[in-house]
Parts: C-alpha cells; sequence; structure tokens
C-alpha cells in the first residue's frame, strides 16, 4: 500500500478524492504547486505533511478531520489563513456576532473605525486584532501609560472567562504595515507566565494603532486575587513606540447586566476554538522553556524554526495535534 506521494509542482487547485481515498498514506508533499487554494481533510493516516501556498494566495486553507493524527508540517511557501489546530485568520466583517459579543467586543464598531480591511487572528486561545486608532476603547477602564502593566483580578459572583489586554502603538512612519511583539502575561501569584510572539500584517500603513486581544484564560490560569503583570518585551517595527496599555476582564455576565452568558452558551459559542488542542488550558507541553512555569507561544514551533533561543532551546518540529 501507498505510504509515500509526491505531487509537487502540479497544477492542482485542491486535495484530489483520490488521494483523500489512500487509507494507509503517511507522508505527503504538495509543494509547488502555484494554483493550490486548499488542502481539506487529508487521509487521516497521514504523519507528515509538506506544502505551501503561494505568495498570491492569502486564503489558502488547511482543514482536518476531528480523527487526525498527530501530523508534523514542513511548509515551504506561504501559510495562508488558516491551518486548523495552528492558527486561523478572517476578515472581521465575517466573525459572527455572538462570538465578538463572547470576547467582550461588541462595543466596536469595526467597519467604521478604519477604511483598511480589519482582520482576527486566532492562535494558542488567543484572539487578535489590530485595527487604526490612537486611543483605547473606553471600556477598557485599567490603564497605564507605556508598555506594562501590573493588577489584581478583582472579586466578582461571576465566573471569569478571559481577559481583554490592549495598546496604542505608534510604528516608524515607513513601517506602519506589519506589527510583530512579544506579549508576556505571568501570574505571579501562581507563578505561571505565557509569552506570545504575536505578527499582524494589514494592507496600508497607518500612523498609529490600536492592538486589541482576548485571552481565554480558565480557573486553572487565573482566580479573584491573582496578582498578574503584563508587558511588551519586544516590539517591531523597530522605533514603535508603545504609548498605552489596558485591561479588562469578560464574566459569564457583562458589566451592564445584559446579554448574560451561561457556560452552555459560551461552549455552544466558542466550542469550536476551544477544541483546538494546542491552546491555554491544553495541551502547551511543545512550547514550554527552561523556566518552570513559563511557555513561549510561537506557532513557527510546529515547523522546528527556533529564532526565540531566549525562552526554548527547540530545534526541531513539534507534532500538531489538532483537537483535544
Amino acid at each position: 500500500m501507498l505510504k509515500e506521494l509526491n505531487l509537487d509542482g502540479n497544477s492542482i487547485i485542491s486535495l484530489p478524492n483520490c488521494v483523500r481515498s489512500l487509507p494507509r498514506l503517511e507522508i505527503l508533499s504538495i509543494n509547488d504547486c502555484d494554483k493550490l487554494k486548499t488542502l481539506e481533510h487529508p487521509p487521516r493516516t497521514l504523519k507528515e505533511l509538506i506544502f505551501g501556498f503561494s505568495d498570491d494566495n492569502k486564503e489558502g486553507k488547511v482543514v482536518f478531520d476531528r480523527e487526525m493524527s498527530p501530523i508534523m508540517f514542513s511548509v515551504g511557501e506561504g501559510w495562508g489563513s488558516f491551518i486548523e489546530g495552528m492558527f486561523k485568520v478572517e476578515d472581521m466583517e465575517d466573525v459572527e456576532e455572538k462570538v465578538l459579543r463572547s470576547l467582550g467586543w461588541s462595543r466596536l464598531d469595526f467597519i467604521q473605525l478604519t477604511k483598511s480591511k480589519v482582520q482576527m487572528q486566532y492562535e494558542f486561545g488567543i484572539f487578535s486584532t489590530y485595527y487604526d486608532g490612537n486611543e483605547i476603547p473606553n471600556w477598557i477602564s485599567d490603564r497605564r501609560e507605556g508598555s506594562s502593566i501590573s493588577f489584581t483580578i478583582p472579586s466578582s459572583s461571576n465566573d471569569l472567562r478571559g481577559l481583554n489586554f490592549c495598546f496604542v502603538s505608534m510604528p516608524p512612519e515607513s513601517h506602519g504595515t506589519y506589527l510583530w511583539v512579544d506579549i508576556k502575561i505571568s501570574n505571579i501569584t501562581k507563578n505561571r507566565t505565557w509569552i506570545y510572539a504575536c505578527s499582524l500584517v494589514f494592507e496600508s500603513a497607518i500612523a498609529s494603532g490600536i492592538y486589541l486581544s482576548h485571552w481565554m484564560f480558565g480557573k486553572n490560569e487565573m482566580e479573584d486575587g491573582d496578582q498578574l503583570t503584563i508587558s511588551i518585551i519586544k516590539n517591531h517595527p523597530v522605533g514603535s513606540i508603545i504609548t498605552e496599555c489596558g485591561v479588562s476582564f469578560v464574566y459569564n455576565e457583562d458589566d451592564d447586566g445584559k446579554n448574560k452568558m451561561d457556560d452552555d452558551d459560551e461552549e455552544e459559542v466558542l466550542g469550536y476554538y476551544k477544541s483546538w488542542n494546542h491552546i491555554i488550558g491544553g495541551d502547551l507541553s511543545a512550547f514550554r522553556t527552561t523556566t518552570p512555569g513559563e511557555y513561549f507561544l510561537n506557532k513557527l514551533y510546529f515547523l522546528g524554526y527556533n529564532y526565540g533561543t531566549d525562552y526554548v532551546g527547540m530545534c526541531y518540529p513539534c507534532l500538531l495535534n489538532i483537537f483535544r
């Protein structure tokens, strides 16, 4: 039975059905296929996938069956917009309102905020977006000047289901088309730290931008009374200035008493995102650093790239175990 297949250089648009049905395929190479748009439902037996979307294809997608075995990646060209279990990028206008509401973002009107296309990125249990602006949203009340903030999680009768972190960035004039930052969240009380390497690209240069993120922390990661510090420890483009940052908390009932969301509602809205395996609250063992309780969350580690030697000594690809 066929265990290895090379389709490099073919003019295929998607994965042929005859390949999906191969019962014992373990290695599939589908690189240098300039017309390739999607890779959906490769054989569940696959152990290694070698592929790459053309630079012109910013919306390429890789989708797996829920019973998919752990898989190793090699990406030869572009990543596209979606590798299931690793990351997902979508236009904000395509995100369901109930998802934004569950993140505490329902009071943002992204269409009116900017003329450029606004996107939302999801990876590691973290939602991120970046848009044109120079003021933190007014519903984020806990703020500090500069690039770090320390606080204690307040007590509440409602269950905490996430944390929003936001900052204002002023990039150099000639480099206002991308953002690359390392955000460090330390729960001092629980001796847990997450360092998230976030990279976002946008269509046109901006003079100043708002970065907004939602972190799906659960009770095991933080709770009432925990002391936290959030800081931006790397910031590109070089010369960018963080003028202000702030945090807000998202509970099962929002602060105006409306739109109460119980655990069942939340699971229905965010269930797919929470089903990914390598997220906060899931399996982050491959991203553990040599410092106890610390994790460096960078999707490049799925491919064995090791630019972050300050944090972890990984230099080999790690297996992507798609779903929990």
